[in-house]
C-alpha cells in the first residue's frame, strides 16, 4: 500500500494536444533564446526581436530569410538589389512567425552575427516524425526513473537510458532492472526474481534483447554470482511521460522455449524532471 500511496501523489497524467503549437524565440544581443526547439509536423515557431542590435533569422539551406520582412536567398541579387532586401538584419522590434510540416532538422543563422552550421548565432528546430499509429512518443533520457504497475504492487522496475558507446547501435542504450517474482503461487524469499536487460534504442522503441536473470550473490559481498542465465528479450515503449508499456518474451523454465509472453502497462513513480521539456525542446 506504500507505493500506491505514494504513485497517488508523484502520478499525473500527461496531456497532449491534437492541435498545432506555436513556440517563441527571442532574439537578444547576439543569441536565440532557446536556440534548440523540438517540434511536431504542423507546428509554427514565432522570432520575436528582442535586441538592440541588428539581427534576422537566416535558414541555412536558404528557405527562408527574415526579419521586417521575409525572402529566401542571400538577398544582394533580390529585386530590392541588396538595400533593405527581404530578410535584412534589422534592429527594429520586429517578429515573424513560419509554420513547419515535414520531419527533419531545419538549422538557422544571422547574417551578422552567426553562420551556417551552428556558429555564432545560430539555432535549429528539430521537427520530430509523426506520431507512429499506436501513439508512442520518441524515448528520451528524461525517461529514466522509476516505474510501476499500480495492481502488482512490490513489483516494478528502474529505467535508464544511457548514451551510446563506441561501436554501440541506435539513438541510444536502454538499461532495465526488473524486481518481480516466480510464477506460480507466493512463496518465501527463494521465490523473489532479479532480471536485468540491456538494448539498442531506436526512436520510440527500446528493444532490450538480453534478458539476465542472476543469482548466487551474497549479501553485501563481492563474491561474484554463480549463475547468469539469458532468459529472453523486453521491449519498452511510452504512450506519454508518464505512461508505458513493458512486453516481455522470456524463457523461465530453461528449456529453451519462450513460452512466457505477456504485456505490462507501467505508470511512472518518480517525477517528470526532463521528459516533457525535451520533448518539447525547452
Amino acid at each position: 500500500m506504500r507505493i500506491k500511496m505514494l504513485v497517488g501523489g508523484l502520478f499525473a497524467a500527461a496531456a497532449f494536444s491534437a492541435h498545432a503549437a506555436q513556440y517563441t524565440v527571442e532574439l537578444h544581443d547576439d543569441f536565440y533564446d532557446p536556440a534548440q526547439l523540438t517540434i511536431a509536423p504542423g507546428d509554427s515557431v514565432r522570432w520575436v526581436n528582442m535586441g538592440n542590435n541588428a539581427h534576422n533569422v537566416h535558414a541555412d539551406d536558404d528557405s527562408f530569410r527574415c526579419a521586417v520582412d521575409c525572402g529566401s536567398g542571400s538577398g544582394g541579387g533580390d529585386p530590392y538589389g541588396g538595400v533593405m532586401g527581404p530578410g535584412d538584419p534589422s534592429s527594429q522590434s520586429w517578429e515573424v512567425t513560419k509554420t513547419f510540416d515535414e520531419a527533419g532538422d531545419v538549422r538557422f543563422h544571422c547574417d551578422n552575427h552567426g553562420q551556417p552550421g551552428g556558429i555564432g548565432m545560430a539555432g535549429t528546430i528539430h521537427v520530430k516524425a509523426a506520431d507512429s499509429p499506436s501513439g508512442n512518443i520518441p524515448i528520451n533520457f528524461g525517461l529514466t526513473g522509476s516505474w510501476f504497475n499500480a495492481d502488482e504492487n512490490g513489483q516494478g522496475f528502474l529505467f535508464e537510458v544511457v548514451p551510446l558507446q563506441s561501436g554501440q547501435q541506435g539513438d541510444a542504450t536502454g538499461v532495465l532492472y526488473w524486481f518481480t517474482f516466480a510464477k506460480g503461487q507466493p512463496g518465501g524469499v527463494n521465490r523473489q526474481r532479479w532480471y536485468q536487460a540491456q538494448g539498442a534504442i531506436q526512436g520510440d522503441v527500446a528493444m532490450l534483447d538480453t534478458v539476465l536473470q542472476v543469482t548466487g550473490g551474497v549479501f553485501d559481498d563481492p563474491v561474484d554470482p554463480s549463475s547468469v542465465t539469458d532468459v529472453g528479450t523486453v521491449m519498452l515503449t511510452f504512450s506519454s511521460c508518464t505512461e508505458g508499456k513493458v512486453a516481455y518474451d522470456l524463457d523461465l523454465d530453461g528449456d529453451g522455449q519462450n513460452e512466457t509472453t505477456g504485456e505490462i502497462p507501467i505508470q511512472r513513480l518518480t517525477p517528470d524532471v526532463l521528459c516533457e521539456s525535451m520533448l518539447n525542446g525547452m
